[in-house]
């Protein structure tokens, strides 16, 4: 008789035999970032990685994985459908897939025709309040009614070193020769388009023995 949850004649029911596959949570992040940036760091220009994994409920929060593929430019998130699955709790639901991260290592699609061929770029997320990995932040100048991107060097992790001293020989280390920038009437109208597409959660927000907990009070379209 199957139960909930399981997976008949599956042999990872029984773990591995060399291994007790029970590394602490932030040991793991630590290891798996670790072998994710010696990949990146191998790969070619034009290459990619394909990072499987799986995502799951711990303790009532979500591990999406994001404290290992955060600082990893996500080209894109890949649905694997699988026949069956895992879980080793037969008062959870069996899941039935699992995540593959693109993690794309790419020159810019235009380099060698509008800009030069050693033209290259990444993505990240950036804000006003933190630095980013990579020395980048965005600044707010309210005189001129724009949103600035700033650099500060000193603030690129040690992992970027190989990049910065790239950055270093080509235009220095100092402030952006160009400053990129957004005018408030170009983000209004920009905005505007998105709008129809976004919510927004007001919730509260406490931590508690070093975990985050969140209680949405409303939503708003």
């Amino acid at each position: 008789m199957r139960q909930r949850g399981e997976v008949v004649k599956c042999p990872l029911i029984k773990g591995y035999a060399t291994y007790d596959d029970n590394m602490p949570y932030e040991q793991y992040c630590k290891w798996q970032k670790e072998c994710l940036q010696e990949m990146f760091r191998l790969i070619k220009d034009t290459g990619a990685i394909f990072y499987n994994h799986k995502w799951r409920v711990q303790d009532g929060l979500i591990q999406d994985r994001r404290e290992i593929v955060q600082d990893f430019p996500i080209r894109q998130i890949i649905i694997w459908r699988r026949k069956g699955g895992i879980n080793f709790n037969a008062r959870y639901f069996l899941p039935t897939y699992e995540v593959i991260y693109l993690i794309a290592k790419w020159k810019h699609d235009k380099a060698g025709t509008k800009y030069p061929a050693s033209e290259r770029s990444f993505r990240m997320t950036i804000n006003g309040q933190t630095f980013t990995d990579r020395g980048f932040k965005i600044n707010v100048n309210r005189a001129e009614e724009t949103i600035e991107v700033v650099f500060d060097s000193t603030k690129v992790a040690e992992r970027h070193q190989q990049w910065l001293e790239q950055v270093r020989q080509g235009i220095g280390l100092g402030n952006l020769p160009v400053v990129p920038y957004w005018g408030f009437n170009d983000l209004y109208v920009k905005v505007g388009t998105k709008l129809t597409n976004c919510f927004f959660v007001r919730a509260d927000v406490k931590k508690t023995n070093g975990k985050e907990y969140f209680f949405y009070n409303s939503i708003l379209m």
